[in-house]
C-alpha cells in the first residue's frame, strides 16, 4: 500500500494534479478551472468519463460550438493509458527507526 501511494504521489507531482481529483481533466490543453468545474458538475470526472461522451454533449456542458467537442475527444484519445504494477519483495528494519523495502515496478502503456 505504501509503495502504491508513493508511485501515485510521484505521478501526481509530475503531472501537477492528483490522479483522482476533479481537476485531472485540466491536463488537457484549453481546459482550465472553469471548464473543469463544468465537467465536475456534469459528473464527468476522468478521462474515461470524457471518452464515453458524445462530442455534442461536451459542447453543451462547456457551452462551446462544434468542432470543440470532437477536437477535445481527439486529444483525450491520444492520452496514453498507463498501468503501474509492483511486487514487494522484502521489508527489513535497520538499526534505527527506518525500514528498507525492496520492490520491483512494471509500467505498461495500454
Amino acid at each position: 500500500e505504501m509503495t502504491r501511494n508513493l508511485v501515485r504521489l510521484a505521478v501526481a507531482m509530475d503531472r501537477k494534479c492528483w490522479w483522482d481529483s476533479a481537476g485531472v481533466l485540466r491536463q488537457l490543453s484549453g481546459i482550465g478551472p472553469a471548464m473543469s468545474g463544468l465537467f465536475k458538475r456534469s459528473g464527468i470526472l476522468s478521462f474515461d468519463d470524457l471518452s464515453a461522451c458524445h462530442p455534442r454533449k461536451v459542447e453543451t456542458v462547456l457551452k462551446k460550438h462544434p468542432p470543440f467537442g470532437t477536437n477535445l475527444l481527439s486529444a483525450v484519445a491520444k492520452v496514453p493509458k498507463v498501468q503501474v504494477d509492483y511486487i514487494r519483495f522484502a521489508e527489513e528494519p535497520d538499526q534505527g527507526n527506518n525500514t528498507s523495502i525492496s520492490v520491483a515496478f512494471g509500467v505498461s502503456v495500454l
